[in-house]
């Protein structure tokens, strides 16, 4: 396994029948506008080396959940050569809920950005043929809906 620099992705193991495993989190350290999710990166590190074993046999890339993470996704999946036979994707962090854009996860950097699960399915639907989406969120201050205020996932649990 090798491991990347802070805010760069990561790759553990490829096996020879293409099933991929997107893993992204941030600790939403980077900006003010939501409470830090502490210990995200080394959490969601672990599920990754799970997925990476040989019972499981997923190639797994992780990336961070900030600004490009959609770009980044589709740059890897076209560096790959073939089209993955299964695609799990794994997002840990804040989502919104609003009335115009419907559900949108919220992307770490100096301004949050964010990445719809409209785009994101129609981008899954482009990429692989079988798709499993894992969201552990949290719904953000101002989402539609929220009763809660700027609380973090897994700290409410």
């Amino acid at each position: 396994m090798s491991v990347a620099c802070a805010g760069e992705s990561r790759y553990y193991r490829f096996v020879s029948i293409m099933r991929l495993a997107i893993v992204a989190a941030s600790s939403y350290e980077e900006n003010g506008q939501v409470i830090p999710i502490p210990n995200a990166e080394i959490d969601v590190q672990l599920f990754g080396e799970r997925l990476a074993e040989a019972d499981a046999g997923f190639a797994v890339h992780v990336f961070p959940a900030q600004r490009g993470l959609a770009e980044g996704i589709e740059e890897l999946i076209a560096g790959l050569g073939e089209r993955p036979e299964a695609l799990l994707v794994y997002f840990w962090g804040y989502a919104l809920l609003s009335e115009e854009r419907g559900a949108t996860l919220l992307l770490d950097g100096p301004k949050l950005s964010s990445f719809t699960l409209a785009r994101l399915r129609r981008q899954l639907a482009e990429l692989a043929d079988v798709a499993l989406v894992i969201l552990d969120t949290t719904l953000a201050e101002g989402s539609f809906g929220s009763r809660s205020t700027r609380c973090a996932p897994s700290a409410a649990r």
